[in-house]
């Protein structure tokens, strides 16, 4: 159920339970370990959902415009300075989390575009400044990793000979130029002082949804041992799998 062996031919059991990392974290604390990986969980079957949507990147984007928070706003300030659009947008969470998915794009010609492809990331989070924020910051890290060629999943099929420019014209189109519909205040979210306050709050939640189960497994860290990881797993939670 929670093992990562990535390998041919496939276990028996892979049809039943997919190989992921869905839901692996690791902190210092424990509940941090378990709150990173509950908060992962939700964020990939929000995404799941939102591959369901018919229209998602026209209908469910958040207008810059709207965002009033000063740390959100000087990062995307500083992305436009460096030449990098922004797409941010809001992913349905049946616990009302704020769920984002972020694309960053080169605003220049394929000339001189160091990455023509646009970079992903996503983040669910207890307010929605900081799931931009964590959303943002894991696009940027996948856009370097891959100019980088730090990833081995990134291979030459990623990067064909000749690419389709109409596709990332267009992609680079919706960036610049597509509807943003949602408002910043519209996406619910609420804070709390600690982790443990954190814990008890997300864990109502998830009970409110009608989620009655979740998994929490301990893994070995020796020799660090001052080292918490777990992998959660919430059956009721459609995975990412191809993420």
């Amino acid at each position: 159920l929670v093992h990562t062996a990535y390998v041919f031919p496939p276990r028996p059991h892979e049809e039943i339970f997919a190989s992921s990392t869905s839901g692996l974290a690791a902190s210092f604390e424990e509940t941090d370990s378990i709150l990173h990986g509950i908060m992962e969980c939700i964020e990939r079957d929000a995404l799941t959902r939102a591959e369901r949507i018919h229209g998602f990147f026209q209908r469910r984007r958040i207008d810059p415009r709207t965002i009033d928070d000063p740390t959100v706003a000087s990062l995307l300030e500083s992305l436009e300075a460096k030449g990098l659009l922004v797409g941010l947008w809001h992913a349905p969470s049946p616990l009302g989390l704020p769920v984002i998915w972020c694309h960053l794009m080169e605003d220049r010609p394929p000339e001189t575009a160091i990455l023509h492809h646009p970079a992903e990331g996503s983040a669910a989070g207890f307010d929605a400044a900081s799931a931009i924020v964590h959303a943002i910051y894991e696009a940027a890290q996948s856009r370097l990793t891959a100019i980088s060629g730090a990833r081995d999943d990134l291979t030459r099929a990623s990067y064909p000979k000749y690419p389709d420019w109409q596709k990332i014209a267009a992609h680079r189109r919706l960036l610049s130029d597509g509807p943003r519909d949602v408002h910043f205040h519209a996406i619910a979210g609420q804070n709390y002082t600690s982790a443990g306050n954190r814990m008890s709050a997300l864990l109502a939640q998830i009970e409110g949804a009608g989620i009655d189960t979740v998994y929490m497994i301990q893994l070995d860290t020796r020799p660090l041992g001052d080292l918490s990881v777990v992998r959660i797993v919430i059956p009721a939670l459609t995975p990412l799998l191809h993420g």
